[in-house]
């Protein structure tokens, strides 16, 4: 099958039947690449007009960003304007990635950054939630004995 870019007067009608304007079936065609049939064919998508949802939305102390991400995911215009946002503090504890006692005691031991990085290295939960944070000279010195042993072998 050759492509081709011209088109027909008859495309032109056809396309037209379907609600194809001339300009979008060249665009189609000439710019990108669709095949003839489907430039023809495949009908344009409506624009959907959400302003007096997001309008809505912002009433209810809904930012515009999370209104138009909700709509993204499926939700209906009503759900989207009207279901308040969830804090993440107040967020279902299935959406945690730790268990909420392990870090309130790194957050009380003030190592909550360093727990979650330690988490990310593969520590275990305890451990890392109850080791305190090691001081530069600590870690220098860990580090020198590690090399001294390695050295050794």
């Amino acid at each position: 099958m050759t492509y081709s870019f011209y088109i027909t007067p008859e495309d032109y009608r056809i396309a037209e039947q379907n609600g194809i304007s001339p300009k979008v079936l060249e665009t189609r065609i000439r710019r990108f690449g669709w095949h003839k049939e489907r430039a023809i064919t495949q009908p344009v998508q409506k624009f959907k007009n959400h302003k007096e949802w997001a309008k809505i939305a912002e009433q209810n102390g809904i930012p515009y960003h999370t209104f138009y991400q909700r709509l993204r995911l499926g939700w209906t215009n009503e759900q989207s304007a009207t279901t308040p946002k969830i804090s993440p503090l107040n967020s279902p504890r299935r959406y945690r990635r730790y268990p909420v006692e392990y870090s309130d005691r790194a957050k009380e031991l003030g190592i909550y950054r360093l727990f979650l990085h330690r988490m990310h290295c593969g520590w275990d939960l305890t451990k890392a939630c109850s080791t305190p944070a090691m001081t530069k000279s600590e870690v220098g010195k860990l580090g020198k004995r590690s090399r001294w042993r390695g050295a050794a072998r």
